[in-house]
């Protein structure tokens, strides 16, 4: 399911790889052996996508577990970080300018 959202990703049909990366999520999240490095993909390509078409609230969702995934595993990037800094402030002057 992850390289099929790559695949619509990479042709810009934003549904079905949202479709795509959720179902990876879905997937990497069960059963007793987690895939820990899919799962962090598929939630940075999730938190890319949604911000994309202005979605800024599942986009900071999707950075949080990217991030909270990458803390786990001791390798947190700049751009997990950078990512879910974006998503935040987006979210923050959207309810900013609702006073």
């Amino acid at each position: 399911y992850y390289y099929a959202g790559s695949v619509y990703r990479d042709l810009q049909d934003t549904p079905k790889g949202l479709e795509y990366f959720l179902k990876s999520v879905d997937c990497c999240g069960k059963g007793e052996e987690i895939d820990s490095v899919v799962l962090r993909n598929a939630y940075g390509q999730l938190n890319v996508l949604y911000y994309n078409v202005q979605d800024y609230h599942n986009s900071l969702a999707m950075a949080k577990k990217w991030v909270d995934i990458e803390k786990k595993l001791n390798i947190l990037t700049p751009t997990a970080f950078v990512n879910y800094t974006n998503s935040f402030c987006k979210l923050r002057s959207i309810a900013a300018s609702f006073g």
